[in-house]
């Protein structure tokens, strides 16, 4: 008796559903991503058994390299645009409308402001480079300013110092006086997390 052969179906799927998810998936991705950030200086942080985190809003950076220049900035880029133009204000420097918008767009920055409008105007990712550092001697301390502007704009700024493991003290110990000299006694280190070394008994 022959065998009776059943009719293949081509079977279809609809993958509209499939391809609308994968491009809200890859739009969430795309908008929930935040860039590295390219900072004017590599700073080697040394490391520590302390597990804390800072969170990461409403946060004041003030780095330290090795060689003790001094970097400032602050998370938020609507308040570096105020922070920028209360400077201009107040040290009577003439910046353009896209010159305080380059500096918004600044996470971090060591620049003294009689250089700040020179540096300003430089092409690309040039900007990012020889940065001298912010002045925070006591003859010439600009870093006070910095910080006592950036704290008037969000009083909740949390303050973190971030150190070269290869710097000297005294450079953070500038940094720690300038402090003092606005009143603001709290802040935080940042540190690399390393494993507690176990206890022998």
């Amino acid at each position: 008796m022959p065998k009776i052969k059943v009719p293949r179906k081509n079977i279809s799927l609809d993958m509209t559903a499939m391809c609308d998810m994968a491009f809200l998936l890859l739009t969430f991705f795309i908008l929930s991503t935040k860039m590295n950030v390219v900072e004017p200086v590599a700073v080697d942080i040394p490391s520590s058994t302390a597990k804390k985190e800072v969170p990461a809003d409403s946060l004041m950076m003030i780095s330290v390299d090795k060689e003790g220049k001094i970097y400032f900035g602050i998370d938020n880029q609507n308040q570096r645009l105020k922070l920028i133009d209360l400077v201009a204000q107040r040290v009577k420097i003439p910046l353009t409308d896209a010159e305080k918008h380059r500096f918004s767009t600044l996470e971090s920055a060591g620049i003294p402001f009689g250089q700040l409008k020179m540096f300003l105007n430089k092409p690309g990712d040039k900007i990012m480079k020889d940065q001298p550092g912010i002045p925070a001697d006591s003859l010439k301390n600009e870093l006070i300013l910095w910080v006592g502007l950036a704290k008037e704009i969000n009083p909740m700024l949390r303050i973190t110092v971030k150190g070269d493991r290869d710097s000297n003290f005294e450079h953070t110990k500038k940094i720690i006086d300038a402090l003092q000299s606005l009143n603001l006694h709290h802040l935080s280190f940042v540190t690399n997390l390393e494993t507690k070394p176990e206890v022998r008994r």
